[in-house]
């Protein structure tokens, strides 16, 4: 079977193609047009599918999780939307559940305190591998991912992100290695991550799609 391609990461909320196939990323900061998440991811929906940004309309399922109720032409994508400070990334896929999430890569000076409750210590022994410089880095490297995997599987804010355990590697690759300590919600996902310059600032980008 033919792998997907990666995720398409644009850094202009104008950069919108004509047509969305596979899965796509919006990462910029917000402006007066783009105030909120929702607000950018309405307005791209209104370009990919030509019609008033009136017209589009979400609901949010019993995890909170978006989706688009309108219009009926819509119901083939999934939207995933993220916030930090005054940087948002909004993912669109077609045909598949997506999850994103962004992270500036602020300073974490009691990292190494609060990870056993939200990380396994395969994944804190790997972040505390790296140099004091990239250390952050990896921190939300490894939040983002299990947040963005949280949003795209659906399972709720209450879900805590140590249930999900990622097998990551110096060689930048990761994949889901369990959840709930079993492997049933684990298999046939994709994880990206990004490490994007913004102004003079590093922003951390997580994506999360179906194979």
């Amino acid at each position: 079977m033919t792998e997907s391609p990666a995720p398409e990461l644009h850094v202009s909320w104008e950069d919108v193609p004509g047509a969305l196939a596979g899965t796509h990323v919006w990462l910029a900061r917000a402006d007066a047009a783009h105030a909120t998440p929702r607000g950018a991811a309405t307005r791209i929906l209104s370009r990919l599918l030509r019609v008033p940004a009136e017209g589009i309309s979400f609901a949010k399922d019993l995890h909170g999780r978006p989706h688009l109720v309108a219009p009926a032409e819509a119901s083939a994508y999934s939207v995933s939307t993220a916030r930090a400070d005054d940087v948002m990334a909004v993912a669109i896929a077609c045909g598949v559940p997506v999850g994103v999430d962004v992270e500036w890569t602020t300073r974490v000076p009691d990292a190494m305190a609060i990870m056993p409750d939200f990380f396994t210590s395969a994944e804190a022994a790997w972040v505390a591998s790296h140099d004091r410089f990239e250390r952050d880095v990896a921190f939300y490297k490894c939040w983002t991912m299990k947040e963005a995997f949280s949003k795209a599987v659906g399972l709720g804010a209450s879900f805590g992100l140590r249930e999900v355990e990622l097998g990551v590697s110096g060689a930048n690759e990761t994949h889901i290695r369990s959840v709930h300590g079993g492997r049933t919600l684990a298999e046939g996902w994709r994880l990206w991550h990004h490490v994007v310059p913004i102004g003079g600032r590093r922003a951390v980008l997580a994506v999360v799609d179906a194979r």
